[in-house]
Order: C-alpha cells, then sequence, then structure tokens
C-alpha cells in the first residue's frame, strides 16, 4: 500500500520576500507509529516531519564540561542519522529506534525583581567623579 507523502507546512516551502531561500532536505525525521492494515505494516506519520539534513551542528563551546559534552553528543546522533540515511537509495524508508519526548512548557511563576525584595540587590553608592 503505497500512500503519496506531502507536506504542506514544510521546511521546503518556498522563502518569503527579503529571505534567503533555504536548502531543500532530503533526508527526513517522521514521528508516528506503525499499525498493520490489510496485512500490511502501515506506517502513519504526525503532519510535520523533521528535517535531518539542514539542522546546523550545535556549538560546544562552553566553561560547563557536562553541557559541551551534551551538545557534542547530540550532534553525533544527527551525524550519525544523516550519515546513514546517505547511504540508502532514494524513496528508501526504514524504521528505527528512537525515543520521542511529549514536553508541556512549564508556565513561567511571577517573582518579584523589585529592589527592596531582591537579595542581591544593592546599592553601590557612586559618587560623581571631579572633571580633571
Amino acid at each position: 500500500m503505497a500512500v503519496q507523502r506531502k507536506a504542506l507546512f514544510s521546511a521546503n516551502a518556498a522563502p518569503q520576500a527579503g529571505e534567503a531561500p533555504k536548502k531543500k532536505a532530503n533526508f527526513w525525521i517522521n514521528v508516528g507509529l506503525t499499525k498493520m492494515v490489510d496485512g500490511e505494516e502501515v506506517f502513519l506519520s504526525l503532519p510535520l516531519g523533521i528535517p535531518l539534513d539542514t539542522q546546523e551542528p550545535l556549538d560546544t563551546r562552553s566553561s560547563n564540561r557536562d553541557f559541551a559534552q551534551m551538545q557534542a553528543a547530540r550532534n553525533s546522533i544527527v551525524e550519525q542519522l544523516k550519515t546513514y540515511a546517505e547511504s540508502m537509495a532514494a524513496g528508501d524508508e526504514v524504521i528505527i529506534d528512537l525515543q520521542v519526548q511529549l514536553r508541556r512548557v512549564k508556565e513561567y511563576d511571577a517573582i518579584s525583581t523589585k529592589p527592596e525584595e531582591n537579595k542581591f540587590a544593592m546599592d553601590l553608592q557612586l559618587v560623581p567623579a571631579k572633571a580633571a
């Protein structure tokens, strides 16, 4: 059962006025589930895919070693996926084991930043310098 994919809102969309044309993505990560339909396994993806080959590497410069190593590991995941995708024939698809994280953004608490309530605030008591 071959189903044609058409991305309505994708990274391959035409650039808006004043924008430089974007590189067309050839490798995509699609998130979804497989389901048996009429004896055939069909992949049902979310409406929007993630373009893989247009992603820029994350900056790994940091004074925090753990953060730098985590960024390098994230870059490595992208590079490994791109290397694998490059070995595939055009039109090929493969299901790989990745995890999907579902996350809801936390609302920020209203925290007072009034100087009289800020334990870190201080008055420098600067005196204007005299002209020489």
